[in-house]
C-alpha cells in the first residue's frame, strides 16, 4: 500500500512540475496564430500595423540535434538580440552538461550552429535551448517562415475586438486559437503525461514484485 501511495505522489509530483515548465514556457498568451506548412513571417508586419493595444510575438519551436548527446526543443524568439547566444533550461544543462560560457552545437537537417550559453533557467524540467529568431531560421533553413505567433493583449484592450481584426487581418488558412483550446490542448498533454508515466510506474512494480 506504502509503495503504490509513494508511486502516485511521484507521479503528481513529476506532473506538477511539467504543468510549471509548460507554463513559464508558454508564458502568458491569450491568442496563437498558426497554419500548415508555418506562418509567413510577412505577417508581422500587418498585425502590428492594427490600431490596438497588443503584443505580437513570432515564434520558432523545432527539435534539433544537441552534438552527439541527443536531441532538444529549440525556440527561436524575438527578445534575444545577439545571435550568437543561447539561454537553456536547467533539464537541458543536466542532461548536455553544460554550463555558463559553455559554446554548444546545435544542428538541424542541413546546418549546424554554435552558441555561447548565456543564462540556465533553473527549474525546469523540460529540456529547451532558446535564441535569436533569425539565428534559429537560419539553423533550420526556414527563412520567411516562423511557426506560429503570440498574441498576448494588453489589460484594458477588448479582447473580442482584437481577435476579430486578427482573423480578418491573417489569410482565412491560419488558424487563430483561442486561450479556451489551448488550455484544453495542454490539458490533453498533461492527462497523457499523467497516465503513461502511472502506468509505466505500476508495471515496474509488478515486475519489481516478480522478481
Amino acid at each position: 500500500v506504502a509503495v503504490v501511495i509513494a508511486v502516485d505522489l511521484a507521479g503528481d509530483a513529476a506532473t506538477g512540475s511539467f504543468q510549471s515548465s509548460m507554463t513559464s514556457l508558454v508564458g502568458k498568451v491569450d491568442y496563437e496564430i498558426t497554419a500548415n506548412g508555418g506562418v509567413d513571417e510577412r505577417e508581422m508586419a500587418k498585425l502590428t500595423a492594427l490600431p490596438v493595444n497588443a503584443q505580437f510575438g513570432a515564434v520558432i519551436e523545432q527539435p534539433v540535434t544537441a552534438g552527439e548527446r541527443g536531441s532538444v526543443t529549440l525556440f527561436g524568439v524575438e527578445s534575444l538580440v545577439d545571435p550568437t547566444v543561447a539561454i537553456v533550461s536547467g533539464d537541458a544543462a543536466e542532461q548536455f552538461g553544460w554550463k555558463t560560457g559553455s559554446t554548444i552545437e546545435l544542428r538541424g537537417r542541413d546546418h549546424a550552429a554554435q552558441f555561447r550559453v548565456d543564462k540556465i533557467i533553473a527549474g525546469q524540467n523540460v529540456g529547451w535551448v532558446a535564441v535569436d529568431i533569425a539565428a534559429a531560421q537560419q539553423l533550420l533553413n526556414a527563412y520567411g517562415r516562423i511557426d506560429r505567433i503570440e498574441v498576448t493583449v494588453d489589460a484594458g484592450e477588448d479582447a473580442a475586438l482584437v481577435e476579430r481584426l486578427v482573423r480578418a487581418t491573417v489569410p482565412s488558412s491560419y488558424s487563430v486559437l483561442t486561450p479556451g483550446a489551448r488550455s484544453e490542448e495542454n490539458q490533453r498533454m498533461l492527462r497523457a503525461f499523467r497516465w503513461n508515466l502511472r502506468i509505466l510506474s505500476y508495471i515496474s512494480l509488478l515486475v519489481g514484485a516478480f522478481l
